[in-house]
């Protein structure tokens, strides 16, 4: 390479590097060395160095979150989630306590009814006198209001004579029982499974606990009919 400057002095070279309009000396780098060789190196460490990024107006900032550095940043675009893969992909769904929803072997989930009772406990009762043979009687009824899910859990009827009760909504037995002789003249019905709260019955359905008995002798018989409420 041709040196232009070899045989100015000192003052003539500053002459010819400086730059009048940017106030400054031009220089350029040749190989960054103490004259031994083996080329010029730039090693920025993360310890000594930094090195901001950022649009000209705004810097990009980091969090340091469990020992990681994570960068800032938020989603402008919209994602696709649709195309998810459950080889590959996994989604959890967890309350605030950090339970999460288990998924059973067949896709299926576990769920537990939990009703917000406003009235539990509830019950009719009645007793009727006097009852002819082989006339089917009404002993006691409810009829489901308006406003809420009413569940019929439980049923109970008795009597002087062995009979044939039938618990009934709105006409049609849903059960029958029938008390013998040498036996119990009591008569249980229970509605109330695991896994459900009742027999739900709808706003203006009729329950009903019917007797018939073949004694030729009138008889008394009593009956009760217990259900549930839920807001």
């Amino acid at each position: 390479m041709a040196n232009n400057l070899k045989s100015l002095d000192a003052f003539q070279v500053l002459r010819s590097v400086y730059d009048v309009d940017k106030n400054c000396l031009r220089v350029c780098v040749v190989e960054g060395t103490t004259g031994g060789g083996g080329g010029f190196e730039v090693i920025i460490s993360h310890t000594d160095d930094s090195i901001r990024l950022g649009d000209g107006s705004q810097l990009v900032t980091a969090t340091l979150d469990g020992g990681k550095v994570g960068i800032d940043a938020y989603i402008i675009n919209e994602v696709n989630v649709r195309d998810l893969d459950y080889t590959r992909d996994n989604l959890s769904i967890k309350d605030s306590a950090g339970d999460e929803l288990a998924i059973n072997a067949d896709g299926s989930i576990n769920v537990a009814f939990t009703p917000n009772l406003s009235n539990s406990g509830l019950q009719k009762y009645a007793e009727i006198t006097s009852i002819a043979t082989a006339t089917e009687t009404t002993i006691v009824s409810h009829t489901a209001v308006g406003g809420r899910r009413t569940f019929i859990q439980k049923a109970f009827a008795s009597g002087d004579n062995i009979a044939k009760y039938r618990v009934k909504v709105n006409g049609t037995t849903i059960d029958m029982k029938r008390t013998m002789f040498g036996g119990n003249l009591n008569a249980d019905f229970d509605f109330n499974g695991e896994i459900n709260p009742g027999l739900e019955v709808f706003s203006g359905d009729v329950v009903i606990i019917t007797v018939r008995h073949e004694r030729s002798s009138t008889a008394d018989f009593n009956g009760k009919i217990q259900y549930i409420e839920v807001v």
